[in-house]
């Protein structure tokens, strides 16, 4: 795990989690603090007794969820969350939770949710596009990120790129990763829109692709494309128009 995730682990912050909808199995993601006591990590919240939080719900039906540190350094882990539920384990910690939040413990040892946070090594990441990324006639930007840390895997495979005419677009691909981490990576390109008769009929295509291991730069390749004659349609004459048939004749008297 890289050194500076490790320093951002190791004390308590606000963070994201995303967990899944046990009744919609979508991802669920909200803002909340969490605490480390002896080198673990754990999440609590302030205690209700009216009811248990939709998060934990969620957790107990499944346990995987993405642990989002945010500020100076962002990162997205998988982890994998234990619910506490015995007594005096959750007393054990939700003192100290409560002496950090100047509160009264009996009722967090009561009612707040408590879960124990393990980072979990070996992830996969899979990074697509729901479609092919068009795009249209004005100046577009695109940045890609990507780290992978420890032994885990990115796979980047978006669908490909349509620059339409009269487009300006940028690409920006930047994929880091540790000595032993792996990547998959598949990047395209087309002509256009072909069928339209647009080929290669964009203004101009700048990308940019840089990979590096460990924090050194490993490749790094940049592509421009600036279209100086662009395609056109055909003139309207040689364009083929709908067969005209004359006109019903009226019926002999």
């Amino acid at each position: 795990m890289d050194v500076e995730i490790r320093r951002a682990l190791s004390h308590g912050q606000v963070i994201d989690i995303t967990t899944t909808g046990r009744l919609t199995g979508l991802p669920r993601r909200i803002e909340i603090v969490f605490h480390v006591f002896d080198g673990r990590i754990y999440i609590s919240g302030m205690p209700r007794a009216d009811r248990v939080r939709a998060w934990l719900r969620n957790l107990e039906a499944d346990p995987r969820m993405t642990f989002h540190l945010k500020g100076p350094v962002q990162a997205a882990l998988a982890a994998t969350a234990r619910v506490i539920t015995e007594p005096d384990e959750r007393r054990a910690i939700l003192e100290k939770v409560a002496r950090v939040w100047r509160r009264d413990p009996e009722p967090m040892v009561a009612y707040s949710p408590l879960i124990e946070v393990t980072i979990d090594g070996g992830a996969t990441c899979v990074l697509t596009t729901q479609a092919s990324t068009k795009v249209y006639k004005g100046t577009t930007s695109q940045r890609t990120s990507v780290r992978v840390h420890g032994d885990g895997v990115a796979i980047v495979g978006p669908d490909p790129v349509v620059p339409v005419r009269d487009s300006v677009f940028r690409q920006t691909t930047e994929l880091a990763l540790d000595g032993g981490a792996s990547l998959v990576l598949c990047d395209v390109l087309t002509a256009g829109r072909v069928a339209f008769g647009e080929r290669w009929s964009a203004t101009r295509i700048d990308s940019t692709l840089d990979i590096s291991i460990d924090g050194a730069r490993l490749l790094q390749v940049k592509a421009r494309r600036a279209s100086a004659a662009r395609a056109r349609f055909p003139p309207a004459a040689a364009r083929r128009s709908p067969r005209r048939f004359p006109p019903p004749r009226p019926p002999a008297a």
